[in-house]
């Protein structure tokens, strides 16, 4: 989770469709805690968001895992 200089709240995780795909996610909520938003990204996998951070430009940098996966 991360809040930028107006106090809205990031979030970057992970999300599954209908065909079992996880991918990528990222949500807005404003300052009073409503949704504003999400973007996914991925490929046909499993993919997860792991770690995000604003800085003091009100840039959002997040990390995560674009892969698929395999069972063994």
């Amino acid at each position: 989770m991360a809040i930028d200089s107006v106090d809205n709240i990031y979030l970057v995780g992970s999300t599954q469709n209908f065909t079992v795909n996880v991918e990528m996610c990222l949500v807005k909520f404003n300052s009073l805690g409503q949704y504003q938003w999400n973007r996914t990204w991925g490929v046909s996998g499993f993919d997860r968001g792991h770690d995000i951070v604003i800085d003091s430009s009100d840039n959002i940098y997040f990390t995560g895992v674009l892969g698929r996966m395999y069972l063994l």
